[in-house]
């Protein structure tokens, strides 16, 4: 069922990429579907006083203050630097799972990481040869 990704896409090409409902406006359409195609005990859920605190601690944790850290960031560093940082934020993770809590990875996983660091030196180069060009 294609309900979610049209949603999403008729948000995300009416408005701005990057405009503040962004993800809200996704996530919401995410549990919308769910909603609809689950019904309503999908939306139940049953934690205890541990499991809510922790749910709680995992959502201002990285969630909140990670955004807040990368907003202060752009004070100190250049958009470009900024965004690059949080482009491989996903691979930095991945290291740092697989260095300290040991975590193997497949074949996929690696293709998708590499995929990620070419991708972002692909923009690196394209953004340097540009700056030449006009120089």
């Amino acid at each position: 069922m294609a309900v979610p990704p049209v949603i999403f896409l008729r948000y995300y090409y009416f408005y701005e990429e990057y405009s503040l409902l962004h993800v809200p406006v996704r996530y919401a359409s995410l549990v919308v579907w769910g909603f609809i195609t689950q019904g309503p005990h999908s939306l139940s859920i049953s934690l205890d006083g541990t499991g809510w605190t922790l749910l709680l601690i995992l959502s201002l944790g990285p969630t909140l203050f990670g955004y807040l850290l990368f907003t202060v960031s752009l004070q100190y560093l250049s958009a470009s630097v900024a965004s690059i940082f949080h482009t491989l934020e996903p691979v930095m993770t991945t290291l740092l799972a697989l260095l300290i809590l040991g975590r193997v990875m497949n074949v996929l996983q690696w293709l998708g990481l590499g995929l990620i660091v070419v991708s972002v030196i692909a923009m690196q180069v394209a953004s340097f040869t540009q700056g030449r060009k006009r120089q």
